[in-house]
């Protein structure tokens, strides 16, 4: 039996759709709904066991008969209200769900950490899976989580548990219904939002990331860890494809670092008007004017033959997946018009 945590997630319902497809037995856990993400055909082969990985009774029912765990459970967030919560999700939750695979010697661990967590020091720098995490103001509250959260998996394989930590640049792909994070940064440009700025980093394809650790699970492989990455590209270049994808002629306009705290202060009135979150915060803004890029060599080295989505491709796919979302949403709603008189 496998266990997937986080598998109603953006990451979580591209795993689960893998792992089924495989003819795979797969226990999911989950905290509200089952199908914001995942697909109904996937769903109903899934054992759903409804609970919080803060819950340590909870976690040893799920455990039970399991050998295999994916933990892709985590808060992603970059708004300082969030910051308490992120902790103890991204933290606690994760020592909890490593405590529980030790307690099963039979199981293995693949979790889910991200490039945040390796840091940042040097704009400019290429990064590997052999650096050092440094303390520094470059570092979001969310990488600070995911760091500690991976020592408490260096934690466990220190105690025996058979363990392999990704880290996942940022994801891109199509999602299920498109009214949710995932899908922010794609329904943003293509509602027109101009602003880039001068960061670049690397992105990848969701599908990717679920391929290679279904991979990493079933071979040999313990104590590593990969940097899933696809391409470096800059945050003008991948609006830039996004609007093309789209069709659209949107002039992007260059957001200088000095601006960035009237652009959060517009963005933070304007989130309150539309009772939302914020999507730039000082954090996403640290973010958005670095520069760092991630060297995907290992996962190839250890994955022979394994190959990436090209970044362009994969913005293709999500955006003509997007486009006909956009269109059926639109014929729905002409029906119902069209009923009521």
């Amino acid at each position: 039996m496998i266990l997937v945590t986080g598998g109603t997630g953006f990451l979580g319902s591209h795993l689960l759709e893998t792992l089924v497809r495989s003819g795979k037995e797969v226990r999911a856990v989950y905290r509200g709904k089952i199908l914001n993400y995942v697909d109904l055909e996937i769903a109903k082969d899934v054992d759903w066991m409804q609970g919080d990985i803060l819950d340590v009774v909870f976690i040893e029912k799920a455990m039970a008969g399991v050998d295999q765990v994916f933990h892709c459970a985590g808060l992603v967030s970059y708004n300082p209200a969030d910051n308490a919560r992120m902790h103890a999700v991204n933290v606690d939750g994760t020592a909890n769900i490593v405590n529980a695979c030790i307690a099963n010697n039979a199981c293995k661990l693949v979790y889910v950490s991200s490039v945040a967590a390796i840091g940042r020091n040097a704009s400019g720098e290429m990064k590997n899976e052999s650096c050092q995490w440094e303390e520094g103001h470059h570092n979001t509250a969310y990488g600070v989580t995911k760091h500690e959260a991976e020592m408490e998996v260096w934690r466990g394989i220190g105690e025996g548990l058979k363990a392999v930590i990704v880290n996942p640049s940022l994801l891109l792909g199509h999602s299920r219904g498109w009214e949710d994070e995932s899908a922010r940064l794609i329904k943003n440009v293509y509602e027109g939002f101009p602003w880039y700025t001068k960061g670049e980093t690397g992105f990848v394809n969701v599908k990717d990331v679920a391929k290679a650790m279904v991979e990493l699970m079933e071979r040999n492989i313990r104590s590593e860890r990969f940097i899933l990455n696809g391409e470096n590209w800059s945050y003008r270049r991948l609006f830039e494809t996004i609007n093309h994808y789209f069709g659209k002629d949107t002039k992007l306009k260059y957001a200088a670092p000095w601006m960035g705290s009237a652009i959060i202060h517009i963005e933070k009135l304007r989130s309150k008007r539309k009772n939302r979150k914020p999507w730039i915060t000082r954090d996403l803004a640290k973010v958005a004017n670095f520069k760092v890029y991630y060297d995907n060599s290992k996962i190839k080295q250890f994955l022979p033959g394994f190959e990436f989505t090209s970044i362009d491709k994969t913005i293709e796919e999500t955006c003509s997946a997007y486009l006909k979302f956009i269109s059926e949403k639109e014929g729905k709603e002409k029906s119902k018009v069209s009923l009521s008189h």
